[in-house]
């Protein structure tokens, strides 16, 4: 299965190339030298509420929560 793989020269330059899983080295397209796997930096935004929530995120939804509830309060006394 061919996936996108990153591989690095010792001269430091990336190159990306769909190539098999297997694959550990291929030459570099700047300057032909010898370019070796290497793990690319994963780009995530971890948004979370509950157990893991950071501090923000769970006074952000207490907020909410509460315009919610204010909200259902007015419209119920109606």
């Amino acid at each position: 299965m061919r996936v996108l793989n990153d591989f690095k020269c010792p001269d430091g330059h990336i190159t990306e190339i769909f190539a098999e899983a297997t694959t550990t080295e291929v030459g570099c397209n700047v300057c032909g030298k010898g370019a070796v796997k290497s793990l690319s930096k994963v780009n995530a935004k971890f948004n979370a509420t509950g157990r893991f929530a950071t501090t923000k995120a769970k006074l952000q939804w207490e907020k909410r929560r509460e315009r919610q509830i204010a909200h259902e309060r007015k419209t119920n006394a109606e």
